[in-house]
């Protein structure tokens, strides 16, 4: 049997109209969106979950950078995406600067999915100078 996932934007008014909302047939694709919302979400935002979230922005704003900065980005990154993203295991977060001037960052989500344990992989680019995912 086939499965399909809710794509995003989420839209309840379509299932409370009585429409089909559209759906993503694709786990990578449905995985990676989840991901996308986690790490633009700030813990405390959601009234439904206030935990959920990523605390990136938080990171960003420090003036202070240094390896324990990046050890607790990465540590904070992988607990978010371990926290609210169940169809992963085995989560492993890289991010390394790419460009020094501007102190562009790089991050890096390996992880398997669940079930299978097909590999997964999910890479963005965070840009600083204005603070920006893409």
């Amino acid at each position: 049997m086939a499965h399909s996932f809710f794509s995003l934007p989420f839209r309840p008014d379509e299932l409370l109209s009585g429409r089909e909302h559209p759906r993503q047939p694709n786990l990578e694709q449905a995985i990676a969106e989840h991901l996308s919302v986690i790490l633009r979400t700030t813990p405390g935002a959601s009234p439904g979950n206030p935990e959920y979230g990523c605390r990136i922005w938080h990171h960003l704003a420090e003036r202070v950078r240094g390896e324990a900065w990046l050890a607790q980005f990465k540590e904070d990154v992988r607990n978010a995406v371990v926290k609210n993203e169940p169809r992963l295991t085995g989560v492993e977060v890289d991010i390394k600067t790419t460009r020094s001037d501007r102190n562009d960052l790089s991050l890096t989500i390996s992880a398997n999915m669940v079930p299978g344990g097909r590999p997964f992989r999910f890479a963005r680019t965070i840009l600083t100078d204005p603070i920006r995912m893409s």
